[in-house]
């Protein structure tokens, strides 16, 4: 029975320093996430950071502009695709049509 007793507090000790350390680790990037805007704005980094943001957002939308023009160059090339299959199924009757009348 003492083993026993033993191997449980043991786990017990242990569950409680992992729970430790999570415990701590989140007061730091709790911390953390206080300290660094501070920061950010005693350094007279902030408004670069939304230079920064603001071109980024600018690149993304140019992104999706340009997306969207792919599609639609996809889509008509698709199209136009599918109306050269049509011309060339045309010129071949057109041919046999021919052939025909010269045969005849």
């Amino acid at each position: 029975m003492g083993k026993v007793r033993i191997s449980l507090i043991h786990i017990m000790c242990n569950i409680c320093r992992i729970i430790g350390f999570v415990m701590v680790t989140l007061l730091c990037l709790g911390l953390l996430g206080l300290v660094v805007p501070v920061l950010f704005k005693l350094s007279g980094l902030e408004p670069q950071m939304e230079i920064v943001v603001n071109a980024t957002r600018g690149l993304r939308a140019g992104l999706e502009k340009q997306h969207q023009q792919i599609q639609r160059i996809a889509a008509e090339s698709a199209r136009l695709e599918t109306l050269m299959d049509h011309i060339n199924s045309t010129a071949r009757a057109l041919q046999r049509v021919e052939a025909a009348l010269t045969l005849g």
